[in-house]
């Protein structure tokens, strides 16, 4: 599959764009390319300050939006995705339940079993998160994250919410923000349940590769998180993105692909749609800048996730 097929997971608009930005055309802007870039960063930082209000709605969640937008980054990377298409995941992770504000904190926080009604408020938060930003152009059409948030709780086998969709009619930026989702989930205790330790988690991702998640994502996932070499069973999540982002730059090419990931490069990555997303870049992504990670709200192993 050509790279250009790549570029085809986010929803994008026919807009022709130019290197440099996520907030739009760069001939049409008229700003210079500082102007631009600092815009573009205040956009990021916008991004992660609306993620930590809707976190702060739950004490267990405190750092989750901003930890699962740094994982989605790692994974997008590693699926040899550009600077620009990583930035777009990284604000889709940030923002991905801003939905979440329309949802009553008791049923959020609620530590026992949801009923039907409760279940049905919790999924709605995908579509209420793309009715908020669906006003905002940037984040529409060109980039495709409102796509992303709006379809971060699909599943690989279509069983999935709000729109049942399933393989490659998934966007590649949902798929990779319900991997870093669902993981960082796992890693975390809620007031429901106790955390999974680091090898439960991974084998979680084994168990559900090719149902709940892209089986191409999925093993690069299980690479990426076993390559970091943390041994603690009950490390943190920001150890994690730390750890991996650090073997990042240093590692060397190997000699042989391991095999978990063997045939698994970003050309075969399962990919639908028809125009090609804008290029876009911020010095956060090309630093590689944040190490930290956290959670959702997996019921327990083997069990659904809450949201």
């Amino acid at each position: 599959m050509k790279k250009m097929n790549l570029l085809r997971a986010f929803g994008a608009g026919d807009v022709p764009f130019k290197t440099g930005n996520l907030c739009g055309p760069t001939h049409d802007l008229g700003r210079d390319a500082e102007a631009e870039a600092g815009m573009c960063e205040s956009l990021h930082q916008v991004a992660e300050s609306m993620g930590r209000a809707i976190d702060a709605k739950d004490p267990s969640t405190c750092s989750h939006s901003l930890q699962v937008a740094d994982l989605a980054r790692c994974l997008a990377l590693r699926a040899g995705m550009s600077y620009q298409e990583v930035d777009a995941i990284h604000v889709a992770g940030h923002l991905h339940d801003i939905g979440k504000i329309g949802i009553p904190d008791a049923v959020l926080g609620k530590s026992g079993p949801l009923d039907d009604a409760e279940w049905q408020m919790i999924r709605r938060h995908p579509e209420i998160g793309a009715e908020i930003l669906g006003p905002v152009h940037v984040m529409n059409g060109h980039t495709g994250i409102t796509r992303m948030i709006l379809h971060h709780h699909e599943r690989w086998d279509g069983r999935g919410y709000p729109h049942r969709l399933r393989t490659e009619d998934i966007p590649l930026g949902a798929r990779i923000l319900c991997l870093a989702d669902s993981f960082s989930a796992m890693m975390e205790s809620r007031s429901y349940r106790n955390r999974l330790t680091l090898g439960d988690s991974v084998e979680e991702l084994r168990v559900n590769s090719g149902t709940q998640f892209d089986p191409d994502l999925c093993a690069m996932m299980v690479e990426m998180l076993l390559e970091a070499g943390v041994r603690d069973e009950y490390c943190t999540v920001d150890l994690l993105v730390t750890r991996i982002m650090c073997e990042r730059v240093l590692r060397k090419p190997a000699a042989t692909p391991p095999q978990a990931s063997r045939n698994v490069t970003p050309q075969h990555l399962r990919i639908k749609g028809k125009q090609p997303i804008p290029l876009i870049v911020s010095s956060f992504s090309k630093t590689c800048g944040g190490h930290d990670l956290a959670a959702h709200s997996l019921l327990a192993r083997g069990q659904v996730l809450r949201a």
